[in-house]
């Protein structure tokens, strides 16, 4: 909470990542090894390298961000699930 002087009470913005473009922002240019230093309530399943799309299986978790990598580094998150 904040407050700005006029009598108001704010709630301080989330900072939590939950869009992907904001996945992709907190992650940009990470390690797979890294990604979980800054984020550890998510696991990273790496589903297109170099462009090309990896083998994954089809079930569904809510902490799992599927990520594509060019040259071993995060360039973008694809979904979470």
């Amino acid at each position: 909470m904040c407050d700005h002087g006029f009598g108001l009470t704010l709630k301080e913005p989330d900072t939590r990542p939950t869009t992907l473009t904001r996945l992709t922002t907190t992650l940009y240019m990470l390690t797979l090894a890294e990604a979980p230093l800054m984020l550890p309530s998510h696991v990273f399943r790496e589903v297109v390298r170099d462009g090309r799309p990896l083998s994954v299986t089809r079930d569904y978790r809510r902490n799992r961000a599927n990520v594509s990598t060019v040259s071993g580094r995060i360039d973008r998150v694809l979904s979470v699930g």
